[in-house]
């Protein structure tokens, strides 16, 4: 209800991908994005860490018979569950990436290039922290539809420092309301391209939308796309 499967976002992938592409999804929550690339006929695997989000995505693995491998498993211990060039794209969509500190993000970008091929394909998309900062930003836009509203405020953000991200969630059905605190860790462009040189991406573009618009300040998303 709060972040429904984007046809744009799967196409996008879609376009960057051979057929029949190995893709792991990494973070892949409750499967969504994993099913749709099975159904365009991609060989996917997805971890997560959480095992009740695994629990649904299995369920609705099931339900649509979905060729879909899921594992409970921390991005950063791709070895030696995965092998060294076993995978044609590795994806980390929906700001995955902002929940690990910076040693954490350099490694999941190390091991992504290990598994992949040699002309492997790792994207990405976290929320575009240059925008937040370049326009002095606390807050996010409301998700307010039928069945929810969710809220979003960013505490003490600096765009050099963890950060707390407050979600408040009201269940529209109930009037039940749900709030979380988290902390996350503000990456800009050049700190991600800097690290994906180091992890030895070669071919990095950053993108501001599934269209492939130049990211920039009027864009929440930063998108990203690293080949060796």
């Amino acid at each position: 209800d709060i972040f429904p499967l984007q046809q744009p976002q799967v196409a996008f992938i879609d376009t960057l991908l051979p057929p029949t592409a190995a893709v792991l999804d990494a973070g892949c929550a409750t499967g969504s994005l994993a099913i749709a690339l099975s159904a365009a006929a991609h060989r996917v695997t997805g971890i997560d860490l959480s095992s009740a989000l695994l629990q649904i995505a299995q369920q609705k693995v099931k339900a649509q018979k979905a060729s879909v491998a899921l594992y409970q498993r921390d991005m950063l211990h791709l070895f030696p569950m995965f092998q060294p060039g076993q995978f044609h794209a590795v994806t980390c969509m929906g700001n995955t990436l902002s929940h690990l500190p910076p040693q954490g993000a350099r490694l999941f970008f190390q091991h992504a290039n290990q598994v992949l091929t040699t002309t492997g394909v790792l994207i990405f998309q976290i929320i575009n922290c240059d925008r937040l900062l370049q326009l002095n930003l606390s807050t996010l836009p409301d998700i307010d539809n039928s069945h929810v509203l969710f809220e979003r405020t960013y505490i003490h953000f600096d765009g050099a420092s963890p950060f707390t991200f407050r979600a408040r969630m009201t269940v529209k059905s109930t009037d039940l309301s749900y709030t979380v605190d988290e902390t996350l860790y503000p990456y800009s462009a050049q700190t991600l391209h800097d690290m994906l040189v180091a992890a030895g991406f070669c071919h990095i573009v950053f993108y501001g939308n599934y269209a492939c618009s130049p990211i920039g300040v009027e864009h929440q998303p930063l998108i990203a796309v690293a080949k060796k």
